[in-house]
């Protein structure tokens, strides 16, 4: 449920891909398709994608096959 997730709005946390791991900014969070997505961006660099794998703050959600989608 995306409500009890508003919270994470600003906070940091890391996405895992293959042997790299990124420090990241929450800048939005929704529902899509019956899973939990947050938009992110990186601490340091540009650009944001969508992710449904993130860890923050010692809660960990499971990514997808793929952790990190492109942006639409």
């Amino acid at each position: 449920m995306v409500i009890e997730h508003l919270g994470d709005i600003g906070k940091e946390g890391t996405i895992e891909e293959g042997n790299f791991t990124f420090r990241v900014r929450i800048l939005d969070v929704k529902q899509s398709y019956g899973r939990t997505r947050w938009l992110v961006t990186p601490v340091a660099g540009s650009g944001e994608a969508w992710t449904e794998g993130i860890v923050l703050q010692g809660k960990s959600v499971p990514p997808s096959a793929s952790s990190v989608a492109a942006a639409p």
